[in-house]
């Protein structure tokens, strides 16, 4: 497997994958409510209603208004400029663990 790039605003908790956007940080970072609501928006419809489209066509799908957010734009050309892929998403509650000695291990 090769590695991919972890795309702006998202936490990595798997090698190359994806599981959640960093709303602590992107709190904490200053960025506005509205931004903010914006790419919850965008990370929902690429990563949880459209899963089985590939990333550039989810983003081409876009509504128009989360398109106009600099944030969103900034996802989108991240994603576009991208040379070795994009990471995807596995969300949290898919992640399974597994026992190894005495500790738990997520997978």
């Amino acid at each position: 497997a090769h590695n991919v790039d972890i795309p702006p605003f998202c936490i990595a908790m798997d090698i190359n994958m994806v599981t959640q956007l960093n709303a602590v940080g992107l709190r904490r970072s200053g960025m506005s409510r509205e931004s903010i609501n914006a790419l919850r928006q965008m990370f929902k419809i690429l990563f949880r209603d459209r899963r089985s489209l590939s990333l550039n066509s989810n983003i081409a799908l876009l509504p128009p208004e989360l398109q106009a957010v600099s944030q969103v734009r900034e996802f989108s050309d991240f994603v576009f400029r991208g040379r070795r892929g994009v990471a995807r998403v596995k969300p949290w509650v898919e992640r399974q663990s597994r026992q190894v000695g005495s500790v738990s291990v997520m997978e």
